[in-house]
């Protein structure tokens, strides 16, 4: 009965709400649309759920930065609260037949609930295992229900959700050869920034992985545009943990969505530098115990991560013994002029702005290079037609690095593929043989060693 429309702009987590009433002849006599601008300002994120005539469902960041569940009249335009913002981030939400399903984001894990449209603030907990719904698929009007929950050593299982029992029932399991996730171990720890902040941390590895001395370790980080870095199965990280008795961590810093938009705004514009510190602190914390060492420690990011690693490696090149930056923002001065670089602007700030620039010179990977400086292993991944992030980012800061210092410290090295981009639909092949090159200079530099 209704169109509903959904208009962004940028990367600004906002979005405006336009609906139009569709005539029941449409389909036989198309007449020109007339859309009721129900939200027309970019006062926060409106995703819907559904509707009951004139009555619609909207999950907002409006007024509350971890999300609530809204009803909005689209005729009197009257808004009413139905379930209230938590201390943890709404991460995905729908609503079946008179039931919502809630899945929140606590301390970077995601919790299963459900409740009823009639009393939406009682929730039923839904039991299910540590990990992340990485797919929720449903309708409105069809009691189907099923959810495929993953996590670091889960490829995916896929449950079925009983709205009347709340119970869920594992139908498939994807399969990994060889895998067995008991033979895992996974933990979070929380580790103080220097401003008192609790920075969560995983750390997984092998159940018996030798801890009296210190192992291959490869830390990770995004901390940029909202977005959460939750637990995630990657078949190359499981071959780093399983045939070169590796340890993954992955810091979930400021910049990202972990703890809603307040941590975003924690790593973003004045305050991008949280980021970096945070990072740092992160890996000093796994250099102190027994985990590895500042040799055995790489550093891993892509995209903003990769701006992460690099950054990283000017601030604190003594705490890592190789840093991998696939295709990075390096050029902070003139990201916004390439491709879709002006989009960023939401977290990195205008360099044409001079308050903006000045934060940005301080932290810039390609501008803080220092001629004598000992700077660990780097290895610079990107692709040729990579027309998100230029890869003239990772052809200037890999030049500059190799120009610098020709002789000390290093292997500074690139890696450039041919006939790909920023990542997204890259062939199989590709991205074999691009892990491949990177887990062998991981190897190489942290001097891991291969079992089988």
């Amino acid at each position: 009965k209704y169109l509903s429309l959904s208009i962004s702009e940028g990367c600004e987590p906002y979005n405006k709400v336009w609906v139009a009433e569709i005539p029941a002849d449409f389909a036989t006599n198309p007449t020109r649309l007339e859309f009721n601008k129900i939200i027309d300002n970019w006062e926060g994120a409106y995703d819907l759920l559904g509707n009951d005539d004139g009555l619609f469902y909207f999950a907002t960041t409006h007024e509350a930065p971890n999300k609530r569940i809204i009803s909005f009249d689209i005729n009197t335009k009257e808004r009413k609260e139905l379930i209230k913002e938590s201390k943890s981030v709404l991460n995905n939400q729908a609503l079946v037949g008179n039931k919502f399903i809630l899945v929140y984001l606590e301390d970077v894990k995601d919790v299963l609930y459900t409740s009823d449209l009639s009393s939406p603030a009682d929730f039923t907990k839904v039991d299910m295992p540590i990990g992340t719904v990485i797919q929720l698929s449903c309708k409105r009007l069809d009691p189907f229900v099923s959810l495929k929950v993953s996590s670091f050593v889960l490829p995916g299982r896929s449950y079925l959700l009983d709205l009347s029992t709340n119970k869920l029932t594992a139908y498939n399991d994807d399969k990994v050869e060889g895998l067995i996730p008991e033979d895992y171990s996974t933990e979070q720890v929380f580790v103080t920034a220097d401003d008192g902040t609790k920075i969560p941390m995983f750390i997984v590895r092998r159940k018996d992985l030798d801890l009296t001395k210190p192992n291959p370790t490869l830390l990770s980080g995004y901390g940029g545009f909202n977005i959460s870095n939750t637990p995630s199965f990657s078949p190359s990280r499981l071959v780093f943990m399983n045939k070169l008795h590796g340890i993954f961590c992955l810091a979930n810093i400021r910049g990202g969505g972990e703890y809603g938009e307040k941590w975003h705004d924690g790593g973003r514009k004045t305050t991008k530098m949280n980021c970096f510190t945070d990072f740092i602190t992160c890996a000093k914390y796994l250099n102190g115990q027994t985990y590895c060492s500042s040799k055995t420690l790489a550093i891993q990011g892509g995209s903003n991560g990769g701006l992460l690693t690099a950054a990283c490696a000017n601030l604190a090149p003594d705490q890592f013994g190789a840093v991998i930056t696939q295709v990075g923002v390096l050029d902070m001065y003139k990201f916004h002029t390439f491709t879709i670089g002006h989009a960023w602007r939401s977290d990195y700030g205008d360099p044409d702005v001079e308050a903006d620039f000045r934060v940005l010179q301080t932290y810039s990977p390609l501008h803080n290079i220092q001629s004598g400086k000992v700077y660990p292993p780097i290895l610079v991944v990107t692709g040729d037609h990579d027309d998100r992030v230029a890869p003239l980012h990772s052809l200037k800061y890999i030049a500059e690095l190799q120009s610098a210092n020709p002789e000390l410290g290093g292997p500074f090295l690139a890696r450039i593929e041919v006939a790909a981009g920023h990542g997204a639909g890259k062939p199989t092949t590709k991205v074999v043989e691009e892990s491949a090159d990177i887990y062998s200079y991981l190897a190489k530099n942290l001097g891991a060693t291969w079992h089988d």
